[in-house]
């Protein structure tokens, strides 16, 4: 992924949400975690799902469905935040999407239909 001036790179996708906005899941599975993207700033965070080998997390999301909870592909499990509000410079509200197999990140454009 593209490089950040924090050194790391950019590791899957973002897209653009309207914060408030209901987010769906993309796989049937099971709530795992609710993460925090940034460890020091608790405002944002985001949900993960596991599904055999398929893990998928979502950040700069509030979730809505429980650690340990079964979810279908299609349910609610979040509410868009506004990501935005956490920087000087303009940036597009989102949520970022990593979707990995066996560990190995995969395209979560795949993922959408």
């Amino acid at each position: 992924g593209a490089s950040r001036s924090s050194g790391h790179s950019h590791q899957g996708l973002d897209i653009v949400v309207i914060p408030g906005q209901v987010i769906k899941s993309q796989i049937s599975g099971k709530v795992t975690r609710h993460n925090r993207p940034y460890p020091n700033d608790s405002r944002y965070s985001g949900i993960t799902i596991v599904s055999g080998t398929t893990e998928v997390k979502i950040f700069y999301v509030q979730p809505t469905a429980a650690v340990g909870s079964n979810v279908n592909a299609g349910d609610n499990i979040a509410i868009a935040q506004d990501i935005s509000a956490k920087y000087k410079t303009p940036m597009q509200p989102h949520a970022h999407v990593e979707i990995r197999e066996n560990g190995i990140l995969k395209n979560p454009e795949d993922y959408f239909a």
